[in-house]
């Protein structure tokens, strides 16, 4: 099923991760929604969200890394088949899209790599052969202010301040084809990234706007290539947002993939055009 990305591109501006949560249940519009989009929206057959409902004593951790997540009633959970090459970025795109969808909605979120029980989630989500829960994230209504726990994970700058866009792009991605990526990778600096790591890297390769990972150990559990999805899919929602249609191919190591306009040749004739006529400027 299609859905209208351009619909969650004000929830990028909005989404934080929240640990705290009222013990308030969905409604059953908010219910019915995260339901249809986790049995709907399904791209990719190596990867999909399942809604659990009454997640009880789910979230156990108390990671001092993290912080404890406390009150959640509801959760997702992520799921990917673990000899899949591509699995990693599918569970990041479409874990991020469930994440934006509770957001629209008007619930709180936080992706999580290790502060959920997986023998709780294999009580409520039946696994195919070859699945495995790659990631979770609890949703539910919030406080409207931080708790204290939530506040301390903020104090230190390294667990909250964005690379600027210079710092995750090449210049070319800002003024290649008037500017088109500029809006994308502005999306893809506020997206969530586990311990605040920003892997993101982006280039410019025949027009098209190339993702690779920045060099570094992996954290346990926590694979860059759904770092990658979660941009991936901030891509597709701002350029939606803006008017201009593609795709992602998936590559390989580097790049993971790159973003192919469909409009690349108006576009190369559009910047000619700008060279020529300085006045369109």
């Amino acid at each position: 099923m299609a859905y209208p990305l351009a619909a969650w591109r004000p929830a990028i501006d909005v989404r934080q991760s929240r640990r705290t949560y009222t013990r308030a249940p969905l409604t059953q519009e908010q219910t019915a929604k995260l339901r249809r989009l986790c049995k709907d929206f399904r791209p990719f057959d190596d990867a999909r969200v399942e809604l659990i409902e009454d997640a009880g004593d789910l979230f156990t951790s108390d990671d001092v890394g993290y912080g404890r997540i406390s009150g959640a009633r509801t959760a997702l959970v992520f799921i990917g088949r673990v000899k899949s090459p591509q699995s990693d970025l599918h569970v990041g795109y479409l874990g991020e899209a469930a994440v934006l969808e509770a957001t629209r909605l008007g619930l709180g979120t936080c992706w999580t790599h290790r502060m959920y029980s997986a023998s709780t989630v294999a009580s409520h989500v039946a696994l195919d052969y070859g699945e495995r829960v790659v990631a979770a994230s609890p949703v539910g209504f919030v406080p409207s202010a931080p708790s204290i726990g939530e506040r301390l994970q903020t104090l230190s700058p390294a667990a909250t301040e964005r690379l600027p866009v210079a710092g995750i792009a090449e210049s070319q991605c800002l003024t290649h084809s008037r500017g088109m990526y500029r809006e994308p990778l502005e999306a893809v600096r506020r997206a969530p990234s586990p311990l605040n790591r920003q892997v993101w890297r982006f280039t410019v390769e025949d027009g098209c706007l190339c993702l690779t990972l920045a060099a570094g150990q992996e954290v346990t559990r926590c694979p860059k290539r759904i770092d990658a999805g979660i941009a991936m899919l901030h891509v597709d929602v701002a350029m939606a947002a803006t008017g201009h249609e593609g795709k992602w191919e998936t590559c390989g190591s580097a790049p993971v993939a790159r973003w192919r306009p469909r409009l690349a040749v108006v576009d190369d004739i559009a910047e000619e055009n700008d060279r020529r006529h300085p006045i369109y400027t």
